[in-house]
């Protein structure tokens, strides 16, 4: 990193400047490829546009959370002028792109139809997958947030305390550490299950039976081979492959407990650590919810919402079978 814009990187998690590099990786080597300069802050503002114009006319499946990434990634590590002047016309060209295809932005789905998905991870063999799934709907973390988390990250439950004190505790950033979470606060905790999911409490019991005090809770898993599970699910589910995602999860998440009534807006705003009311206030368009059921065949419709009852005795039965083996 070349001096001067080290400090401002540290702002972001490390997960996070790995994506903004690939996406300007990805730009430059599209640029490369149809020899379009981008040199001086002006050239990359006009090929930026015309990349954005590729992806969204010729790549169906790209969204614009790509264009975002791309965007604020050249703003975070090439940027050497006032932010308001960088990048005019890309922004707006992005900015147009998320108004044709709100769709893009990461809403969230019914979660009958993460949970049936995390059924057939668990028919693939893939528990550790479908687990880290569930703790992301639950817990509302970032994908990075759950695939990094340290055995010592969660607490628990006091056997001796009480029926009401019987929860596990997941903490982000622990102050002894120095580490801040992307919003950057530290030792922010979550109690796991503490309205849904009442078997994640078993779950994750049975999964970190043995585990090091300070070993990887999810140590085969990382944000490609997590990303990649999702991709392969929504192609042998022959879903869209955008209707889940990793960080669509969170997303799902807050909206089915503003949907179901188990959350207020101020109680999903503390949950997932979101710093204003407006980076909220989309979860509470119960239409979103309702929509995703049209993205999947209806003749499912039943099948889903069976099968996604079965996940609890499932996960249970996995996790046991492996403490066995």
């Amino acid at each position: 990193m070349p001096l001067g814009r080290r400090l401002r990187t540290q702002k972001v998690q490390p997960t996070t400047l790995l994506r903004y590099s690939l996406r300007i990786k990805n730009a430059e080597s599209w640029f490369t490829k149809h020899q379009i300069k981008h040199d001086t802050h002006e050239d990359l503002d006009q090929a930026l546009c015309l990349f954005f114009d590729h992806l969204a006319d010729r790549c169906p499946r790209e969204e614009p959370t790509v264009g975002a990434y791309t965007v604020y990634g050249y703003q975070l590590l090439r940027c050497n002028i006032p932010t308001h002047l960088f990048l005019p016309n890309a922004k707006q060209q992005l900015a147009g792109w998320k108004h044709c295809m709100p769709g893009g932005m990461r809403l969230g789905v019914a979660e009958e139809i993460a949970d049936e998905c995390c059924v057939t991870a668990l028919e693939n063999g893939a528990v550790e997958f479908a687990l880290a799934a569930q703790l992301e709907l639950d817990t509302y973390f970032r994908p990075s947030e759950v695939l990094t988390l340290r055995s010592r990250q969660i607490t628990p439950p006091k056997v001796d305390s009480g029926t009401s004190y019987q929860k596990w505790v997941a903490t982000l950033a622990p102050s002894e550490e120095k580490g801040r979470t992307k919003t950057g606060l530290t030792d922010a905790c979550v109690v796991v299950a503490d309205k849904t999911r009442p078997w994640l409490t078993d779950a994750l019991a049975l999964w970190l039976e043995g585990v090091a005090d300070n070993d990887a809770v999810f140590p085969s898993l990382t944000l490609n081979t997590y990303e990649r599970g999702w991709q392969q699910l929504m192609t042998q589910k022959k879903y869209p492959a955008s209707l889940i995602t990793p960080h669509v999860l969170r997303h799902t998440a807050a909206s089915n407990d503003l949907f179901h009534g188990r959350r207020n807006l101020a109680a999903v705003q503390k949950r997932g650590f979101w710093q204003s009311r407006k980076s909220v206030a989309r979860y509470g368009k119960e239409a979103h919810v309702l929509k995703s059921w049209h993205k999947v065949p209806a003749h499912l419709h039943a099948s889903i919402r069976s099968r996604a009852k079965q996940l609890p005795q499932l996960m249970l039965a996995a996790l046991r079978a492996r403490v066995k083996a």
